[in-house]
């Protein structure tokens, strides 16, 4: 209650109040040779009443119960405590063999893989992130120490909707980059190639979580979404950037020459497609909503807007970060290989055989 992010709380816990056990003392009981179901008919008659009989009226289709116990004034505890049961030995009080213990009442039973659970509900109010709240909880339950040991606990709700959406999105992650990880193979016929596109997928997340950090709140599910369909548009870039590479590459030109000039070549039509995909999502991204009828322009949004305003952004913040990698990282990491082993070369540290001198030779001077 004194968390300020959460309101409405509620639980399913028992309503405060006693019921009474009746314990058994089964030893005495057979030596006194009292039978444990006479006990309890003899209680009946201070409860609910002992069953004698059935009888249908006849304005009724179903039958009624007759049953007999003491008038009200002689059912409650302290006639409990004087009840005396007839025994072989004479009529004994029922305290004899018989203890009466409280406990907290048990209005109803929820049990979940036979455990029994109660709930604890909660909303999250506006302008705080559930995740964050969800996060306090843990810490407070892990510092708490008033729990027994055989007490668990589990977050349900969202925080169960995104454990299950981080599951799906792990084995739909691995899928996806499997799949373009082949075509991309059948495309560029090199695996280093294959690596470098879709490690700009992979950086490009490290924006979509930059964004996250200046954005309020953003759903487990839209930034999933939106981070697959973020890379669709890396990797499409990156296949024109490495493809003009390549075809530079067949044309004669030097490793670091083609790399340079694939970045130049590049960068109009990325950076071109890059800014128009920004520029068309930025009225998701702000929750704008377009009457076709009237031509109004609505700030305020609605529903649908809400949903789509956090797929735009993470789909935003994540492809401005990746055409940076795009135009900068990968023609680095494509003239890399080459340069790395000239400057081993260079301190002695790489051999060349007299055929890859002769084929450097001539590429230099080709």
């Amino acid at each position: 209650e004194s968390e300020p992010g959460l309101f409405e709380l509620e639980d399913t816990l028992p309503l405060p109040g006693i019921e009474w056990e009746l314990k058994i003392d089964r030893a005495e009981a057979g030596r006194l040779g009292l039978d444990v179901s006479k006990i309890g008919a003899a209680v009946q008659f201070l409860t609910e009443g002992s069953l004698v009989g059935q009888y249908r009226p006849l304005d009724s289709d179903e039958e009624v119960d007759i049953r007999i116990r003491f008038p009200k004034g002689s059912r409650d505890l302290a006639s409990l405590d004087n009840l005396r049961i007839m025994t072989p030995r004479g009529a004994l009080p029922i305290s004899a063999v018989v203890e009466r213990v409280a406990r907290p009442r048990q209005d109803k039973i929820q049990s979940r893989d036979q455990r029994l659970y109660y709930e604890v509900r909660g909303n999250t109010r506006e302008g705080f992130a559930t995740n964050i709240q969800v996060e306090t909880m843990k810490k407070w339950l892990a510092e708490e120490t008033g729990f027994p040991e055989n007490v668990d606990v589990k977050f349900l709700g969202q925080e169960e909707e995104n454990a299950a959406a981080g599951q799906f999105f792990k084995t739909a992650a691995v899928s996806i980059m499997m799949m373009m990880g082949i075509i991309l193979l059948l495309q560029f016929n090199s695996f280093y190639h294959v690596f470098l596109t879709l490690l700009a997928v992979v950086l490009s997340v490290f924006g979509v979580l930059l964004g996250l950090t200046y954005y309020s709140y953003v759903p487990m599910v839209p930034t999933i979404v939106g981070i697959i369909a973020l890379a669709g548009i890396v990797v499409n870039n990156n296949i024109v950037l490495i493809d003009t590479y390549q075809r530079l590459k067949a044309r004669g030109y030097e490793t670091v020459d083609a790399a340079i000039r694939t970045a130049a070549q590049r960068l109009r039509p990325v950076f071109l497609t890059t800014a128009t995909t920004i520029v068309g999502l930025f009225p998701m991204v702000l929750g704008w909503q377009a009457d076709v009828t009237t031509g109004i322009l609505d700030p305020n949004g609605n529903i649908t807007s809400d949903i789509f305003a956090p797929i735009s952004y993470v789909i935003v913040s994540g492809l401005g970060f990746a055409t940076i990698l795009t135009l900068i990282i990968t023609p680095v990491l494509l003239a890399m290989p080459t340069v790395i082993k000239r400057r081993m070369q260079k301190y002695g540290l790489w051999k060349r055989t007299p055929a890859a001198q002769s084929f450097e030779e001539a590429e230099f001077t080709g």
